[in-house]
């Protein structure tokens, strides 16, 4: 087919369009978890299944799909790409341990912020040192998350070792 074929670019187009739907979906619900400091436990409930929904039931399926155009463009780019390339090793390296944040560590985190709303209080002292953790690992995991996401984008774009 060749990387300047009709085929290879539909496959790109389709890439692309799952990065973007994908990761951008997930990409803020680190801002919706902030959204739900100084909200009622109601709001910050709604917030989170309102986010969850997105994340976890639409954009995941963006996401899985990503690896698998990505596949499709090296099998079609007539040798132009290659597994063996650093840059695609290392771009699918990197998803892995994406996929492993997001169900790992992201979304486990999200639903027991979730229960915490549903089921403790806030302004218990007790209780508000256990939301303060929760809140404290959601930002290392989204940064971790984000962080992870810019390393692939750029081995994407400049290619090393191609």
């Amino acid at each position: 087919m060749g990387i300047n074929s009709i085929g290879y670019k539909f496959f790109f187009v389709l890439h692309i369009l799952s990065v973007v739907i994908g990761f951008g979906a997930v990409f803020f619900n680190g801002r919706y978890v902030r959204m739900t400091k100084g909200a009622s436990s109601v709001e910050s409930k709604a917030i989170l299944d309102a986010s969850g929904f997105i994340s976890y039931s639409r954009a995941i399926y963006f996401i899985y799909l990503v690896p698998v155009f990505g596949i499709l463009l090296i099998v079609f780019s007539n040798s132009k790409w290659s597994f063996q390339q650093t840059w695609i090793s290392a771009t699918f390296v990197l998803w892995f341990l994406i996929i492993g944040l997001f169900h790992g560590a992201i979304r486990p985190n999200e639903k027991k912020l979730r229960n915490f709303f549903e089921q403790k209080n806030p302004s218990d002292e007790k209780d508000n040192l256990e939301l303060k953790s929760l809140y404290n690992k959601e930002s290392l995991y989204v940064g971790l998350f984000h962080t992870m996401l810019v390393l692939a984008i750029v081995l994407m774009i400049f290619k090393p070792g191609a």
